[in-house]
């Protein structure tokens, strides 16, 4: 199923760690480690690059810091995406991706939270 997905049109596949650590309770080497080996992993099973990366659990100052940024960015991935809420903008950092949660079960709040993300 992963080879067939990462086959499709405009589909990319990215990585999330081996172990599922949360970055700020482990040591940066190990953080680097745990990244690598997942990235290797899945490009072993795809044949292709990932260079998309997620942080475990994803939120910044809590579950993750600056240093992990920087670690992704020296790491070479095109992207990293948190569970900070938003929508990004012009000025987010590629490393710093913001997302929100799309499953509301009403329609309408659903339209609100997503117009909330407009200024």
């Amino acid at each position: 199923q992963l080879i067939k997905l990462s086959n499709e049109e405009g589909m990319s596949i990215g990585c999330h760690t081996m172990s599922h650590p949360m970055l700020s309770y482990i040591g940066i080497s190990d953080a680097e480690k745990d990244i690598r080996e997942s990235r290797e992993y899945l490009e072993s099973i795809i044949g292709k690059p990932v260079n998309h990366f997620s942080y475990p659990y994803g939120k910044y100052g809590e579950h993750f810091h600056a240093e992990h940024l920087n670690l992704v960015s020296s790491m070479n991935f095109d992207s990293a995406v948190t569970t900070n809420w938003g929508a990004v903008d012009g000025q987010a950092s590629r490393f710093f991706l913001k997302r929100f949660t799309p499953w509301d079960r009403n329609p309408l709040k659903f339209y609100l939270r997503i117009c909330n993300n407009f200024n």
